[in-house]
């Protein structure tokens, strides 16, 4: 490889690590920018927080929301249902 192939691959690496550093700078700033915002952090988890609830819901809970269960309604609150349970 010439001098001058060289020196073209040089700068055609120097231009790709250039355009990756730029990219990632604004992700990086994006991200300074929302970590300094405590009450955008705070939604964002709260938000991720109902986002996992919802997804993993069947598995959190052992009862079938749409199931009757006539002989223990209207119960206080126990070890198996922590608020009680309704009609």
């Amino acid at each position: 490889m010439s001098d001058r192939d060289q020196a073209l691959l040089d700068e055609a690496v120097k231009d790709i690590a250039r355009l990756k550093k730029q990219r990632s700078s604004q992700l990086y700033l994006v991200w300074l920018r929302f970590k300094k915002n405590r009450l955008a952090l705070v939604g964002f988890i709260m938000v991720c927080i109902v986002l996992f609830v919802a997804a993993f819901a069947p598995l959190l809970t052992p009862y079938d929301p749409y199931e009757t269960d006539p002989f223990n309604r209207l119960k206080a609150p126990s070890r198996d249902h922590w608020l009680g349970t309704d009609e």
